[in-house]
């Protein structure tokens, strides 16, 4: 299977942007599941943040550890590497909402 994910100082780390990562992204950010409809009034810290936990989900996923900091990991991000970014979460988000039927039979 292939896995969308992000490359800091040489290394490749898996994105997954679960319910795991968004859960602790809104722990972490007091921000609510319903700000995620539009990302482009989401503070910048905010974003970072939310990067983040899909990066520590998908090592946690992998098995490995994460060794850098929210504030290391935004240190390593390029200004494009957010669009790209943005893109996987769309693209996940999509793949969740297809997966969860909610309509009765």
């Amino acid at each position: 299977m292939r896995y969308d994910n992000i490359e800091i100082a040489g290394k490749q780390y898996r994105i997954e942007f679960n319910w795991n990562a968004i859960s602790a992204w809104m722990d972490e950010t007091g921000q609510h599941f319903d700000d995620l409809v539009d990302v482009s009034k989401i503070k910048g810290s905010h974003i970072t943040e939310l990067c983040y936990q899909a990066v520590v989900e998908g090592c946690r996923m992998d098995g490995v550890e994460f060794p850098y900091s929210c504030k290391d990991f935004g240190a390593a991000l390029q200004p494009q590497m957010i669009g790209a970014f943005m893109q996987i979460f769309t693209n996940h988000m999509k793949s969740m909402t297809t997966v969860v039927n909610t309509k009765k039979k």
